[in-house]
């Protein structure tokens, strides 16, 4: 990488002296022009104009070149490995070695479609590392990601960030880790069996005062041993039909 570094800093050296050349000329150009008592050619301002466009074009194909061939970290850090070798293609998205951060250390969860509905950023949780048997590190739920994981459409990845650094968070660790979600008031809930789909929606069956039976669309939340939160389409002391 770094003999194409140089290469390509050469080609756009080489394009921005090109650049400079045609801006001369146009200036010479304009300069005679106003020189001398005849009119300067227009074929002769013509060329100098593309001269200068010719090597902003050069210019601008050699920072585009230089560009192509960087490789730029998401974040601050240092290099833990780096697979390619000079010559290997590289395909884009693909990974090409691991970055070990220089900011707070952090573990990644996956979280299942339940627990994705109870989870919020700022749980307090507890990690538990392999290499640390019986040693447990608080940490706080960062960020959680509702699109899928790719290969896994009920897993979701979520974040943890440590509360405090510690020689022992080193990158590579394995372990699991225990979310709490904050408690919170005034839940609607209503028996899991209560809850039924058609499709990709989800409704109760609500008794009426004339003893009807009405279909209600809810949005479900989480689901806590026999019983499901209800976000929205129910009020409190509605009657639903248990099965």
């Amino acid at each position: 990488f770094r003999r194409r570094f140089q290469i390509e800093q050469d080609i756009l050296a080489v394009a921005e002296a090109s650049n400079l050349v045609g801006q001369a000329a146009l200036a010479q150009a304009a300069a005679q022009r106003t020189s001398v008592t005849a009119p300067a050619r227009p074929e002769d301002a013509a060329a100098a104009r593309a001269a200068v466009a010719a090597a902003q074009a050069g210019v601008q194909a050699a920072q585009t070149a230089y560009d192509d061939g960087l490789a730029v970290a998401p974040f601050d850090g240092r290099i833990g490995s780096f697979a390619p070798q000079i010559g290997d293609a590289v395909s884009p998205g693909a990974g090409i070695g691991t970055i070990i951060s220089d900011g707070a250390p952090q573990f990644d969860v996956q979280l299942s479609d339940a627990d994705l509905a109870r989870a919020h950023a700022g749980d307090a949780s507890a990690v538990t590392l392999d290499a640390y048997p019986g040693v447990s590190f608080d940490a706080a739920l960062a960020s959680v990601d509702a699109t899928p994981v790719p290969g896994a459409p009920s897993a979701h990845k979520a974040v943890l960030a440590f509360a405090a650094a510690d020689a022992r968070l080193v990158p590579g660790l394995a372990g699991s880790a225990v979310i709490t979600d904050a408690p919170r008031t005034d839940v609607l809930l209503v028996p899991a069996s209560s809850v039924l789909t058609d499709g990709n929606a989800s409704f109760v069956l609500v008794r009426q005062a004339d003893g009807s039976v009405a279909r209600k669309t809810v949005t479900p939340g989480a689901t806590e041993g026999a019983q499901t939160e209800i976000l929205s389409g129910l009020s409190a002391g509605q009657d639903v039909a248990v099965f």
